[in-house]
């Protein structure tokens, strides 16, 4: 790869790096409890987008331990935005599913990226954001082959 190639790979890596935190920030909403964290966001929005999940396939999706998941389940379940229930055919088995306080909690932070995201691409020229989305979806649709 030439130098030039390579150098404007690294300056989109860095961008990616950079929007990828803007977002994660965004995932940080606070409950009139406390603030739950990036992890507790990405586990709700998990539950949310696959119901009826299960704890290991949540800590499978998230890359750690069914004990941390355990816990962090419990924390969840302690702020009142998840519920378990047990497998009516397999006890050993529990599913997850969002509260009506956790379906308001994903609600909010995806609002709240919606917000940020919509504010900067709305200042953007319809030349300049139709380019943005055909370079995204090219490089999207490279990722999931």
């Amino acid at each position: 790869m030439n130098t030039t190639k390579q150098v404007l790979l690294n300056q989109f890596m860095q961008s990616l790096m950079r929007i990828r935190r803007i977002a994660e920030q965004s995932f940080i909403v606070s409950t009139k409890d406390r603030s739950t964290t990036l992890l507790q966001n990405q586990a709700l929005l998990y539950v949310k987008d696959t119901p009826s999940s299960t704890v290991g396939e949540l800590a499978e999706k998230l890359g750690l331990s069914s004990s941390s998941v355990a816990q962090l389940i419990e924390r969840l379940i302690n702020l009142s935005l998840i519920k378990k229930t047990v497998d009516r055919n397999d006890r050993r088995i529990t599913h997850l599913a969002l509260t009506k306080k956790g379906e308001n909690q994903t609600e909010i932070a995806h609002s709240m990226l919606a917000e940020k995201v919509g504010n900067v691409f709305s200042q953007m020229p319809e030349e300049d954001l139709r380019e943005v989305v055909r370079i995204f979806t090219h490089f999207l649709g490279k990722l999931d082959k």
